[in-house]
């Protein structure tokens, strides 16, 4: 009989031991979730912000491509108004050119049919 109360009193300590272990164990894994519970809420902080973030940004780049946009039109429209301006510039300057060669050309046959009539002095 005493050997079975030793026997059993080794048991108590060893399961005792054992129990003091597993508590050990249960409070440093209840430790460690706390931390983890505060790093996920952390995270989906985090990810609301960036989630806000992102939806701010796409804003921003659809105004942002939407005035692109219109100054590639603006700048297609100026090109196409400008070229007309030259052409029409190139038209004028054309024409005043041959009204200049029409007008020398009048000016040298006033100076051939004055010129045959103006005595020479020999």
């Amino acid at each position: 009989m005493q050997n079975r109360m030793t026997g059993l009193q080794l048991e108590q300590a060893k399961l005792e031991a054992e129990n003091a272990a597993l508590k050990e164990q249960n409070q440093q894994l209840d430790t460690a979730l706390g931390r983890l519970s505060t790093q996920c809420e952390l995270l989906v902080q985090l990810k609301g912000k960036q989630e806000e973030e992102n939806r701010h940004l796409l804003l921003e780049i659809q105004l942002l491509s939407r005035e692109n946009r219109q100054l590639l039109e603006r700048s297609m429209e100026n090109r196409e108004h400008f070229q007309e301006e030259q052409r029409q510039y190139q038209d004028k300057l054309g024409e005043l050119r041959r009204e200049k060669q029409k007008l020398v050309e009048k000016i040298m046959d006033q100076y051939r049919v004055l010129d045959p009539a103006i005595p020479r002095g020999k």
